[in-house]
């Protein structure tokens, strides 16, 4: 169930919190991302009005100039956010992230699944697949692990487009079965 958990968070980007902060210092763009970040939807200044823009590693600003950040990049091998141009002084980043949520552990047995009520069906998919589609078990079923499959990718790209239509509004590019 915890891989399954870890794909569908992994692919939607759909278990999100707004409760992640970074304290910035002067002098200092790079910053560790906590291990359970997938993504960063947003992030904003505490104290001032709007959200940074993201960028690319492709457009990289020269890294001398010091003010308050308005950009940010991330860097998904090392894990790390950095700033740009070079925080000047002390600020608090609040970033929107999407997760991993937290592992189930038979010891936990109260423990709740962190899936949107629509979707909870969508890591018992998965599993449905892992179970049928293993040959040295009991329950090998190729045909079911197929079905099992097919239902798991489509719920997978409705919570796509549902979190992409959360994010941009009502915009005529994510309506339809293709997310751009």
């Amino acid at each position: 169930m915890n891989e399954a958990l870890k794909r569908v968070a992994t692919r939607t980007h759909s278990f999100v919190a707004a409760d992640r902060e970074i304290s910035i210092d002067a002098g200092e763009p790079f910053y560790d991302l906590d291990s359970d970040i997938v993504f960063v939807h947003s992030v904003s200044l505490d104290g001032y009005l709007g959200v940074l823009q993201p960028s690319t590693e492709a457009w990289t600003p020269d890294g001398f100039t010091e003010n308050r950040p308005t950009r940010y990049t991330l860097d998904r091998e090392t894990q790390t956010i950095r700033f740009y141009p070079i925080p000047d002084g002390a600020y608090t980043a609040k970033l929107r992230v999407a997760h991993l949520p937290a592992k189930l552990s038979l010891d936990d047995m109260d423990a709740e699944v962190e899936v949107d009520e629509k979707y909870e069906l969508t890591p018992a998919d998965w599993v449905a697949y892992k179970c049928f589609s293993d040959p040295d078990s009991d329950g090998f079923a190729p045909g079911e692990a197929k079905l099992a499959k097919e239902r798991f990718q489509e719920a997978v790209g409705e919570q796509k487009r549902d979190v992409y239509r959360m994010k941009t509004g009502p915009s005529a590019r994510v309506h339809g079965q293709r997310v751009k």
